[in-house]
C-alpha cells in the first residue's frame, strides 16, 4: 500500500539492478552506468542546486535546477524542440525533483525522458562510476 518502506533508505526495494520496483518514468543507475560505459548517446541533466552539483555530479551531466526549468531554460542548455525525442535522464538527490522534471518535461512535449530511480543517494550507495567533483 502507500505506507512508508521499513527499509533504511525509505526506498522500496533498492536491489540493484531489480527492475520491478522500478516506476515507469524511471531508470536504474546500474542501466545508466552501463549505458555511460557503452558510450551511448543520451543526455544527463542534473537538476538540483548549483551547489550540490558543484560538490558532486555525474561525468557530462549539465546543469539545470528543477526551479529553473522551463521550455526556454531547455533551449538554453541545447535541448529545444528539436530535442524532444532525443534519450534524456535526469536526476536529483534523491528522485523527488527529478520527478517534478520528468513531469515539466514531458507535459513540454518530450518523448523519451527518465528519472534516476533513487538519485545520486542510491548512485553512490551502489558504488556506480562516473562521478566527478
Amino acid at each position: 500500500m502507500g505506507a512508508a518502506s521499513s527499509h533504511p533508505t525509505g526506498r522500496r526495494g533498492s536491489r540493484r539492478g531489480s527492475r520491478s520496483v522500478l516506476a515507469s518514468f524511471e531508470i536504474s543507475p546500474s542501466t545508466v552506468a552501463d549505458k555511460i560505459a557503452r558510450g551511448e548517446d543520451f543526455i544527463l541533466v542534473d537538476v538540483r542546486r548549483p551547489e550540490e552539483y558543484a560538490a558532486l555530479h555525474l561525468k557530462g551531466a549539465q546543469l539545470l535546477p528543477v526551479e529553473e526549468l522551463s521550455a526556454a531554460s531547455l533551449a538554453h542548455i541545447g535541448l529545444g524542440s528539436d530535442m524532444k525525442n532525443k534519450e534524456i535522464i535526469v536526476y536529483c538527490r534523491s528522485g523527488v525533483r527529478s520527478k517534478t522534471a520528468y513531469d515539466i518535461m514531458t507535459s513540454l512535449g518530450y518523448h523519451n525522458v527518465k528519472s534516476i530511480a533513487g538519485g545520486m543517494l542510491r548512485w553512490t550507495k551502489e558504488r556506480h562510476p562516473f562521478i566527478e567533483t
